[in-house]
């Protein structure tokens, strides 16, 4: 009869082999995500009866694209939006404009997830945009004027609805 000793080497040994299935899957996949966990949680959330392990490497291979695709986006924006002496740190605001300016991603997120934290996505109308690029028109002008005109008297320039076009 073995010892105690000995059955718990070889309890040991078993869950070695295991686990070295387990991850000798997700190995082989060359996945990050885990394989064995999603299948659990499929088999556990009853979406079928019969849930093959294959259906898990698929969906786990989908998340972690979306994944990184949200954090390549996110990442890009964070760098691009960061000064020279901040650190570049991740935040939801950046991964939230990561998604809506990304055309499938936002598509297939849609107005359903509420990122917290992250605020809202910049946007103006058309119909504002026009009067936004004729009022920097005219301050060019404006600037272009006081260079002609340079004096040291300083010049109060009125400006009304009807230079914008209203």
């Amino acid at each position: 009869m073995p010892s105690k000793k000995e059955e718990e080497d070889s309890t040991r040994k078993k869950d070695m082999n295991n686990k070295s299935k387990k991850n000798d899957l997700q190995k082989r996949v060359g996945l990050l995500f885990p394989i064995s966990k999603i299948w659990n949680t499929m088999r556990r959330k009853n979406y079928a009866r019969i849930i093959s392990q294959k259906s898990s490497v698929t969906v786990a291979a989908v998340l972690e694209y979306l994944t990184a695709e949200v954090i390549e986006l996110s990442g890009d924006i964070t760098k691009d939006q960061n000064k020279k002496n901040r650190p570049n740190i991740l935040r939801p605001r950046h991964i939230n404009l990561g998604i809506r300016m990304d055309k499938e991603l936002n598509e297939l997120v849609g107005s359903k997830v509420i990122i917290p934290m992250s605020g809202v996505v910049p946007f103006i109308k058309e119909s504002l945009s026009h009067k936004i690029k004729l009022y920097s028109k005219f301050i060019e002008s404006q600037a272009e004027e006081e260079k002609e005109n340079s004096g040291n008297e300083i010049e109060e320039v009125e400006i009304s609805a009807s230079d914008f076009g209203e």
